[in-house]
């Protein structure tokens, strides 16, 4: 906790803050020049990397990647970008989870449910088999 305490009072948190806005500034007008939004971006020292999730958005960039780099360069003033260095890496790309489709019985399983269901009357199964002929 100690350390958390120090973090907040030196001036590293400032630097980290204003490092998120510059990446998060940076990435806005990366996806207005070049159009991919699950790209990644990371500063070291004056070099900008660029992860794309396809090799079209990487091509596309290293077309206008002299431009870009003067583009990126007006939009902040702290960090002055001498080169930006680009790869493909399509594991990246957020894949949205397919919830499954509820299993639909055939009719020949929905008469096996119902009559195992008929004949357990009171037994604690009977909720389980209800809800699963459901």
């Amino acid at each position: 906790m100690e350390s958390l305490k120090k973090l907040l009072k030196t001036d590293q948190f400032k630097e980290i803050s204003s490092n998120n806005e510059i990446l998060r500034e940076i990435r806005l007008s990366l996806i207005k020049m070049i159009g991919d939004k699950q790209s990644k971006l990371s500063i070291r020292d004056n070099f900008l990397f660029i992860t794309f999730s396809k090799n079209s958005f990487a091509s596309k960039f290293k077309i206008s990647k002299k431009e870009i780099l003067d583009k990126l360069n007006l939009i902040q003033n702290k960090i002055a970008f001498t080169d930006i260095y680009s790869k493909v890496d399509p594991s990246i790309i957020k894949t949205e989870e397919k919830t499954p489709a509820k299993n639909k019985l055939s009719k020949k399983a929905e008469k096996i449910w119902a009559n195992l269901y008929r004949n357990l009357d009171d037994s604690p199964l009977k909720e389980y088999f209800s809800k699963k002929n459901d």
